[in-house]
């Protein structure tokens, strides 16, 4: 990308403005004529090649996620009017980013879709560590495919982030693995959140799980990274399990301390869970969005399973 003050990056994030000024006229809008309103509800697509066209891919993104809610649940209706709001929050944000800490201008310009120049990150100081991979998740992005791989450090304690997106038959470069340790050298992204990082080497060794903890664990470092940056989607939890049940069409698992908490996989994976679970010490390893724990692996007596 060029220069934060070259003409080029000035065009572009004039651009993305008119095209949040556009998106933010348009929620209020819907909020003023009421979910009811079939016309208002239909305009997504067209939103969404708007921030296209305004080169904001991460507001195309935010605007196709928000169309794709309708209509997927008996209560869709209040997921997306929160989801609506922390869009509106959004477009709002860039169009005074001068008005926020530097720390926070960074995120709201990598979640519209402004990704951070490559000179920016190499001049970051890299934190060394071994990291052991034990979330890990894939899906599509329009043309692309993208992996998101949670590494926690041993001896920083903390986790982090690395995604990779790569074409549909190419593989991913670097290629992380799931169940897997690395000695890594990383780059945090600049931000509020500090979560996403950039891979500068790497090379394998044994694979450690950490520990798992408690659910409250995991829902507090979430709601403390929702309050660095309010857009955060899903934070990596470990979290160790007494066992599973079934209530209707979904599933919920029980921590140590007796804390029940929602559980997704795919139909094998939670099937798998539930073998598992049997064992004496089960820790679950995935991401909490909030509603839910997308399990990502199992860790037992006997060894670690990715699902």
């Amino acid at each position: 990308m060029a220069s934060s003050d070259s003409p080029t990056r000035k065009r572009r994030l004039k651009r993305i403005a008119e095209g949040a000024e556009a998106g933010r006229a348009w929620l209020e809008v819907m909020f003023r004529s009421g979910l009811g309103s079939g016309s208002v509800l239909e305009g997504f697509s067209d939103l969404e090649k708007r921030m296209v066209d305004s080169q904001a891919a991460g507001l195309a993104r935010k605007f196709r996620l928000l169309g794709e809610l309708r209509n997927t649940s008996a209560d869709w209706q209040d997921r997306f009017v929160e989801e609506a709001g922390l869009l509106y929050l959004l477009l709002d944000s860039f169009l005074r980013l001068d008005s926020f800490p530097e720390a926070m201008q960074q995120e709201i310009m990598r979640t519209v879709g402004i990704t951070v120049d490559s000179r920016v990150l190499n001049a970051l100081p890299i934190q060394e560590d071994l990291w052991d991979l034990v979330v890990q998740r894939e899906f599509k992005e329009g043309r692309l495919v993208a992996r998101r791989s949670w590494c926690y450090g041993r001896s920083s304690q903390r986790w982090v982030c690395v995604q990779h997106y790569r074409i549909v038959n190419q593989p991913f470069e670097p290629n992380l693995m799931l169940g897997q340790g690395y000695r890594m050298a990383l780059t945090m992204y600049p931000g509020s959140a500090q979560t996403r990082a950039a891979v500068k080497s790497y090379e394998r060794v044994e694979l450690v799980p950490p520990l798992g903890g408690c659910f409250d664990d995991t829902a507090k470092e979430y709601a403390d990274l929702l309050g660095r940056f309010p857009w955060a989607e899903q934070i990596a939890g470990s979290v160790c399990i007494n066992g599973l049940v079934q209530e209707g069409d979904r599933w919920y698992a029980q921590d140590l301390e007796g804390t029940w908490f929602p559980v997704k996989a795919d139909p094998l994976g939670i099937w798998r869970v539930v073998a598992y679970s049997g064992s004496k010490r089960v820790t679950l390893f995935g991401e909490w969005d909030g509603r839910e724990f997308y399990a990502s692996s199992v860790g037992t007596e006997s060894g670690f399973v990715g699902l």
